[in-house]
């Protein structure tokens, strides 16, 4: 008790470290019952502090907090009986089912026709992903194989007996080995 001490109608807090003041204890009437309460210095958020708590008890069965990517996830889905597709064209197409139309519609989110354009879009942003992402990994190839080609003829022309060296490997063992032994006599 002797810790503190009364200032003015106020009681402070002494802890005997130079560095740190005396703390005023707020002994103000704290209004409980105001969503917003004003306690001398400070505001207190009580409904909001009261909302979050209850949001996050209402979320609590919806919620998960581990990794949404992971086989985890996928079983805690199944779990719950949600849809785990991974398959873009499988999701695209299940936005037009009749029971998503219906949900869509009831919430007022989006009508038929405005899910179809958003489907429509999709559609064409995931076709286009596609081709670009073939036309990139058949540059790649493309290019790969020029190379090849390109190390080759410089191989023959450093070294004119490779090429006959390569033409004697290929049809000396073409015929008479299995592909693993092939591979062995290629490697070595």
């Amino acid at each position: 008790m002797d810790d503190i001490l009364a200032m003015a109608g106020k009681q402070g807090l002494k802890m005997d470290i130079p560095e740190i003041p005396e703390l005023l204890i707020d002994n103000t009437d704290r209004n409980r019952t105001s969503p917003f309460a004003f306690t001398g210095n400070r505001f207190e958020f009580h409904a909001i502090i009261d909302v979050l708590r209850e949001d996050i008890k209402t979320c609590k069965p919806i919620r998960f907090d581990g990794n949404g990517y992971s086989d985890e996830w996928v079983a805690e889905a199944e779990k719950r009986g949600l849809d785990v597709e991974k398959s873009c064209p499988k999701i695209f197409e299940r936005y037009l089912d009749e029971a998503s139309i219906k949900m869509f519609e009831s919430l007022g989110v989006m009508t038929k026709k405005e899910l179809e354009a958003r489907n429509e879009v999709k559609w064409e942003t995931y076709t286009k992903k596609i081709i670009q992402e073939i036309s990139e990994r058949t540059s790649a190839i493309e290019k790969g194989v020029e190379e090849l080609v390109n190390a080759r003829k410089k191989a023959n022309k450093i070294n004119p007996s490779f090429a006959l060296h390569q033409t004697l490997v290929k049809h000396s063992y073409k015929d008479c080995c299995t592909p693993q032994q092939r591979t062995s006599v290629h490697m070595r």
